[in-house]
């Protein structure tokens, strides 16, 4: 197992990165090109000024994935276009200053979709209890208008 002060080699060829010590000189954010598993530290008592995030499900709907090969290997794959995604979400694509390329922060791409999931189930929940409501309302209706021909002679 290798391992520095910053980054440490796991099982499996996963990496963990310590979480950084707080510096009003130094981000911490950390970019990997990999196709393994990376974990972000994420505990609480390391964020302040929380606020529920919103218009998730928008931006969601505003991305187009597709299917494609990749110039390099030739390889098939599916994902996003950078280009496409940074006017709906700047703040997950980044770019190399050397190459220009750009990049995709999938993981935080991910809580964006959790966001837009749970934005479109309140809106399935509301439209479940409007439908219950107006069901309703049809029966009652419904007995209005049978109630007056049962009593017919």
């Amino acid at each position: 197992m290798a391992a520095s002060a910053r980054c440490e080699s796991q099982t499996a060829g996963s990496w963990r990165s310590p979480p950084p010590r707080p510096s009003p000189r130094r981000s911490p954010s950390a970019r990997l090109a990999t196709n393994g598993t990376w974990s972000s530290t994420s505990d609480a008592r390391l964020k302040r000024e929380i606020h529920a995030a919103h218009g998730h499900l928008d931006a969601v709907l505003g991305l187009r994935p597709v299917r494609f090969h990749w110039t390099t290997t030739g390889e098939t794959d599916v994902g996003l276009l950078a280009q496409e995604v940074r006017p709906l979400l700047p703040h997950l694509v980044t770019g190399d200053e050397s190459t220009g390329y750009l990049s995709i922060d999938y993981a935080r791409l991910s809580v964006t979709a959790v966001g837009a999931i749970q934005e479109q189930q309140a809106q399935i929940e509301s439209l479940q209890a409007e439908i219950r409501e107006l069901r309703a309302a049809l029966k009652r209706l419904e007995a209005e208008l049978v109630a007056p021909a049962a009593r017919a002679p």
